[in-house]
């Protein structure tokens, strides 16, 4: 009775325009004040219990370093360098563009900041070297995606604190898929260069590359710092994410000169005012795990699935295809929030892996940022571009395809997915 009066103010409030937290907060009162037995001062309890939390800091860290890349001329940088590499080829910078992102996501871990940063800059190159809009639209926000894969990983985070997994056996599990979907996306791109004429790009010079190796190399140097340290096991990943914001000040302010000292103030601000939300839905997802496993939610949905099938890799199908539904109604932070906490353990039940089992999750949820209606990244396209609405969906949906497929294959390649936890023997 009482989780069921919790979700229909959930939707209801939800409907009326309530802010997510303000929801998921009136819904978790109202199945304490309904169920006997439970004290609702439990509640604030709990939520301040989860600040106290060591693995909780890394969220706000790592959403405070993307802010700080996006000012401090890091992202040029990258996708100067990357154009050395692969620009030179048949639609080189749609290479460029993915070749880009997938080095910038070794810092944000964002694919709204991505698009943000990177993203202006690639789409204009774009249409000026004489690329079509919509192609340049559709395979910057194809290529945002990969950022929440390859580590560090804001969605990772939250996931290993929902789900009680090791964060930094995460991040090294999404190297590999990060991988595969550079992969997938470049054969899309080199399918649509070849069938439209794509020009080629300019033909660098080694010392040219070098020199461009040189101008981004402190930028580069971030994600070898970030990882290479949580491997050897000399941080933890929130102690990580701590340095990252220290060194990315260091590099914008001393190193690239392109953040001033009285910008810091600001910086740290609009940080801020990007932190909010998403801390301020976390605490109140630790409420809404207490309450379904007082419920036992997850044996219920255990004992419906297993109904249906028995087998993990159907279960997997069945979970993909929920996962892609929902991604088209709710914002990945809310559905990492009421998700993780009822399908992990239903996840564990079947015997699957719940480090491979976030991959998946976290693609899933990546891949809703670009379906509508509710999709975030079309409606910052929709601001960066100046483009409507439809205009930006029907730009994106070619390149959904590379993208299930991508999903496909770390779905159903375990060992591919868990290759470099496995080879670090974590």
């Amino acid at each position: 009775m009482g989780l069921s009066i919790m979700v229909i103010i959930i939707i209801a409030t939800t409907l009326f325009g309530f802010p997510l937290f303000f929801s998921f907060l009136l819904g978790c009162i109202a199945f304490f004040i309904s169920t006997p037995g439970l004290d609702v001062m439990m509640l604030p309890t709990k939520m301040v219990s989860a600040m106290n939390s060591f693995p909780f800091l890394a969220i706000p860290f790592f959403i405070l370093a993307g802010q700080i890349m996006n000012r401090g001329g890091i992202t040029r940088r990258i996708f100067k360098f990357a154009d050395t590499l692969v620009g030179r080829f048949h639609g080189g910078l749609g290479y460029v563009n993915i070749l880009a992102s997938f080095i910038f996501s070794g810092m944000s871990g964002s694919a709204l900041a991505d698009i943000g940063g990177l993203g202006v800059i690639e789409i204009d190159a774009m249409k000026k070297a004489g690329y079509d809009e919509k192609f340049s639209v559709g395979i910057t926000a194809a290529s945002s995606t990969i950022g929440p894969i390859v580590p560090p990983s804001l969605p990772f985070v939250s996931y290993a604190l929902f789900a009680n997994v090791s964060l930094g056996t995460l991040f090294l599990a999404g190297f590999t898929p990060g991988v595969i979907m550079v992969v997938v996306l470049s054969i899309m791109n080199y399918y649509f260069a070849k069938k439209r004429n794509y020009p080629v790009g300019d033909c660098y010079k080694i010392r040219e590359i070098g020199s461009a190796f040189l101008d981004s190399f402190w930028a580069l140097l971030s994600p070898v710092i970030l990882i290479g340290s949580i491997w050897f096991g000399w941080v933890t990943p929130t102690e990580a994410a701590f340095i990252c914001v220290v060194y990315s000040f260091f590099v914008g302010i001393v190193i690239y000169k392109d953040i001033r000292i009285r910008e810091i103030p600001q910086i740290m601000i609009d940080g801020f005012k990007a932190m909010a939300p998403c801390l301020s839905i976390v605490l109140v997802t630790v409420v809404m795990g207490f309450i379904f496993n007082y419920v036992g939610l997850n044996k219920i949905i255990y004992s419906f699935v297993s109904g249906i099938t028995t087998n993990k890799y159907f279960f997997l199908l069945l979970v993909n295809i929920f996962l892609l539904i929902i991604g088209m109604i709710l914002d990945p932070s809310a559905s990492m929030v009421v998700l993780v906490p009822i399908l992990a353990p239903v996840a564990q039940m079947y015997g699957i892996n719940l480090i491979h089992f976030g991959v998946i999750l976290c693609l899933n949820l990546m891949i809703g940022l670009l379906t509508p209606p509710v999709g975030m990244s079309l409606y910052l396209l929709v601001t960066t571009t100046g483009r409507p609405f439809k205009y930006i969906v029907s730009a994106i949906l070619p390149w959904l395809l590379p993208l299930f497929i991508s999903l496909i294959l770390v779905t159903y390649l375990e060992g591919l997915v868990m290759f470099v936890p496995n080879l670090l023997g974590m």
